[in-house]
């Protein structure tokens, strides 16, 4: 009777045990199936350009099915295929707006003359409107310096008022210091500090009554319509440079990481090494 009754335990565990085994084997390939439903969605949105939601999947298949090695290395190279068609679709795009910029910066760069001024890197100004004696009275005169950036030069010519900002329209530039020089005073305000100001005059029709402001006095100055063409022009072509060169940079540093992505997808990570 006691045998009987070890012989049955006996069989009642070795069942136990083979009904666990089952069961792990079960959830093992469960999980393995998930695994790779999630590979299988992800390869299908980075198929469509969806690469954020692809890196989504992506993510959840390495944090959440850390034993499915054979999955998650799969998922390495859909990761690193997603991220080297990102940066091909980025590359492509920033060679379009380069060559689109390349076409109008033809068109403006005959209309920009270089002026030449000892002790520095001289300027751009817009040269249907520039005659050389603005300087010899009262003005503004948009530039672009040989960095690419925008600026304006005002002068007071012929008296000192503390000239410290210009104002149109209720719009003033941000507060800069003046010089004076022969009688007269010469202020220069960076892009930054006419941005503002600049929009506005972009905006304006001619002619646009401009306040030369200072500390002791103000006063003012018309532009007419082929002052306000000058302003829009230059504004256009310091934005149009600047764009250009930080295309540029971006074009450069979009075909390195092509590059090392290429090398990756070449040079697959091992299973093992994945944790």
């Amino acid at each position: 009777m006691f045998n009987v009754r070890k012989s049955i335990i006996a069989i009642l565990a070795s069942a136990a045990v083979a009904t666990a085994a089952v069961s792990c084997d079960n959830t093992k390939k469960e999980r393995a199936e998930a695994a790779q439903d999630l590979l299988t969605k992800a390869e299908a949105l980075v198929g469509a350009h969806k690469y954020d939601s692809a890196m989504v999947l992506l993510d959840t298949l390495d944090r959440s099915y850390r034993d499915c090695l054979e999955q998650r290395k799969a998922g390495t190279t859909v990761r690193l295929r997603a991220l080297a068609d990102l940066s091909r679709d980025s590359l492509a795009s920033a060679e379009l707006q380069l060559r689109e910029l390349k076409a109008r910066l033809d068109e403006l760069n005959p209309k920009f003359k270089k002026i030449e001024m000892t002790g520095t890197d001289g300027f751009f100004v817009y040269a249907p409107s520039y005659t050389g004696s603005e300087m010899n009275r009262t003005c503004i005169q948009p530039r672009v310096d040989d960095g690419g950036y925008f600026f304006i030069v005002a002068n007071v010519a012929g008296k000192k008022i503390g000239l410290n900002s210009l104002e149109y329209n209720g719009v003033a530039t941000a507060r800069g210091e003046s010089v004076v020089i022969e009688g007269s005073e010469i202020m220069s305000l960076s892009q930054e500090s006419t941005r503002d100001f600049v929009d506005a005059l972009c905006k304006a029709s001619a002619p646009a009554n401009v306040t030369l402001q200072g500390t002791h006095g103000k006063t003012a100055v018309k532009i007419d319509a082929k002052g306000l063409e000058a302003i829009r022009a230059t504004r256009e072509y310091a934005d149009a440079l600047q764009k250009n060169r930080s295309l540029n940079i971006t074009a450069e540093k979009l075909e390195r990481q092509l590059a090392k992505l290429n090398d990756n997808i070449a040079n697959q990570i091992p299973v093992d090494s994945v944790e």
